[in-house]
């Protein structure tokens, strides 16, 4: 896919570029961007859900300590999670964390 907007594909195309490296990360990683708002930024720009599909990195593992005691629960594993939630530089919405998110979601008594 490739932006139909003359601008938005300079820039675009900047972006990829050795030169625009500096750039394109302050605006695509520091600034906390989702692929949904780079396509707001860039409404021009489309593709085919395979081309969007590549576009999306992996999430990266997360460590997580466990705080439980088998002394004290035996074989179960108690777990006290806090949900990550920040709002991206772009204004655009509420970012949560996956993880910690689903986690929230859960009733107190939930088993996994």
């Amino acid at each position: 896919g490739v932006a139909r907007d003359p601008d938005e594909k300079e820039r675009l195309l900047w972006f990829a570029s050795p030169a625009g490296a500096d750039e394109r990360d302050e605006f695509f990683e520091r600034s906390g961007r989702s692929i949904l708002d780079v396509l707001v930024d860039f409404p021009s720009a489309r593709g085919t859900l395979g081309e969007m599909v590549h576009l999306i990195p992996r999430l990266r593992p997360r460590p997580y300590s466990i705080a439980s005691s088998p002394l004290a629960h035996g074989q179960e594993v108690h777990l006290c999670v806090g949900l990550a939630s920040h709002t991206p530089s772009t204004g655009r919405g509420r970012r949560t964390g996956v993880c910690s998110s689903f986690v929230a979601s859960l009733s107190s008594d939930a088993e996994l």
